[in-house]
C-alpha cells in the first residue's frame, strides 16, 4: 500500500527499540530522545550503552529468554532496526534467527502488553521469495511482521545506507565510492541513497500519525517526510 500524508495531531508515545547500537538506530534513538511526544524508550539490549537520557530505559536481555523481563512503562511502539552481517553471522540458521526471530518475538510479546504499531527497517528489493539470501531475510521478516495483529506496520526500504558506521563494511564501503554516479541515474527513485539520519527522521514523522494499515515507504516517500 502506498503511503499516505500523515495526520497533524501529536500523540505521546513510549517506544521500544531494538538495535541501537547500528547505523540506523543510533540515529532512531536519537530521533526519539528529542521527539517531546516519546516520553519513554525501551532499549534491548545485551550490553548498557551508558546514561544516555532521563527517558531511556535499558532493558539488559538474553535473547534467548525474551520472557525473562519486564517494562517500567507501557509500550505503544515496537521500532526494529536490529540486523547482523555474514561476516559477524556466517551461520545462516544464526543469520535468520537474529534478524527475523528476535523482532518478531519480540513484537509477539509485546501487542498483549498494548503495543500496536510496528516500524521496520528492511531493504530496498526485499522479497520473501527472493534468490539473494540478505532480499530474502528482509521479505520474509516484513511478511511475518503484516501478518501479526498490529494496527499499522510501516516498513523502510532504504538503499545504500550513508553515515558513519562503528564498522567497517567492505560492500557497503564501495558501494558509498561509487554511489554519487549511480545516484545520477536513479533519478531520485526508490534506489537512490539516502542518509541513515533521514531514515530516522522519517520514522520519528512517522509515529502515531498516520491510520491504522500497512505501509512502505522507499527513498522518495522517506524523503518527503523530511521535506
Amino acid at each position: 500500500m502506498n503511503p499516505i500524508p500523515p495526520n497533524s495531531e501529536p500523540i505521546s508515545y513510549n517506544a521500544v527499540l531494538l538495535g541501537a547500537t547500528g547505523l540506523v538506530g543510533s540515529s532512531v534513538l536519537q530521533e526519539l530522545i528529542e521527539d517531546e511526544r516519546c516520553q519513554n524508550v525501551a532499549l534491548l539490549t545485551r550490553k548498557s550503552l551508558g546514561t544516555l537520557s532521563p527517558k531511556v530505559h535499558e532493558i539488559l536481555v538474553d535473547f534467548d529468554q525474551l520472557s525473562d523481563w519486564t517494562f517500567p512503562f507501557k509500550p505503544d511502539v515496537l521500532i526494529n532496526c536490529i540486523g547482523t552481517t555474514r561476516k559477524k553471522t556466517p551461520s545462516l540458521q544464526a543469520y535468520e534467527a537474529i534478524d527475523i526471530g528476535i523482532p518478531v518475538s519480540v513484537a509477539k510479546l509485546l501487542l498483549p502488553i498494548g503495543c500496536d504499531e510496528i516500524h521496520l527497517v528492511s531493504s530496498v528489493g526485499a522479497k520473501a521469495n527472493a534468490k539473494n539470501f540478505y532480499l530474502k531475510i528482509k521479505g520474509t521478516v516484513e511478511e511475518s511482521m503484516k501478518a501479526l495483529p498490529a494496527s499499522t506496520v510501516c516498513i523502510y526500504r532504504p538503499s545504500t545506507l550513508m553515515g558513519n558506521r562503528k564498522e567497517f563494511r567492505f560492500g557497503e564501503g564501495i558501494g558509498r565510492i561509487l554511489t554519487p554516479l549511480f545516484d545520477l541515474f536513479t533519478l531520485h527513485g526508490k534506489y537512490h541513497s539516502i542518509k541513515a539520519k533521514e531514515v530516522a527522521k522519517s520514522i520519528r514523522a512517522n509515529i502515531k500519525t498516520r491510520p491504522p494499515g500497512h505501509y512502505v515507504l522507499h527513498y522518495p516517500e522517506m524523503k518527503a517526510l523530511n521535506s
